[in-house]
């Protein structure tokens, strides 16, 4: 399936679709530049109320080019989310959400839904007083909603209060988790645009 979908995708591309392509390419590189600062910025933050402003503190003054990495890794953050909100909002725009393009159109909410959260989830890393009251905030808005609110609410928070356990959580799903839900994701979302590319070479045989 990738050795097929990497062919089509060496092949020529209809001037329709390259804009879709470029678009692709180029948020693929900022989640693989994501995933590279953040592993450098993994190395030396200490997700602990005790120790996680100095380990920031660490990693902006005194490891070499930490505060680079840093401001890589947020900067991507922010670009990557606008180019997948930019994504969204041209399909809907042209009306591309319907037909053979609705399964592109699905894969991008869920990728900027997912984008969304990174974004949300490593600005609250810094576990400051405004980070503190934002993910209360935001658990409490999670806890009201019905069914599964209150058990993703728990499981989030680590117990009854936001504590230690609940940073922990919150790293480790940035760190972990949502990474390989992008990923996974935006390789659906290339194998789908590849098969695009194969229909209308198809129906012209």
């Amino acid at each position: 399936m990738l050795r097929t979908s990497w062919k089509l995708l060496r092949g020529p591309v209809p001037p329709a679709e390259r804009v879709d392509l470029q678009l692709g390419l180029l948020i693929l590189f900022l989640f693989l530049l994501q995933v590279a600062t953040g592993i450098l910025l993994a190395f030396f933050y200490q997700p602990s109320p005790a120790t996680v402003a100095d380990s920031v503190q660490v990693i902006m003054r005194d490891v070499d080019w930490g505060w680079v990495v840093r401001g890589v890794h947020h900067w991507a953050s922010q670009a990557i989310l606008l180019l997948c909100a930019f994504h969204v909002a041209r399909i809907l725009f042209r009306g591309a959400y319907r037909g053979r393009s609705s399964s592109s159109w699905s894969l991008g909410l869920l990728v900027l839904f997912c984008v969304t959260l990174l974004a949300y989830s490593g600005e609250l890393l810094v576990w400051d007083q405004t980070a503190f009251w934002r993910i209360t905030h935001a658990l409490l808005q999670i806890e009201s909603a019905p069914l599964v609110g209150p058990w993703t609410a728990h499981v989030l928070r680590g117990g009854e209060e936001v504590s230690a356990t609940t940073l922990s959580r919150i790293f480790s799903v940035h760190s972990l988790f949502l990474p390989w839900v992008l990923g996974a994701l935006v390789v659906f979302e290339a194998w789908f645009f590849a098969e695009r590319l194969r229909k209308p070479k198809e129906a012209r045989a």
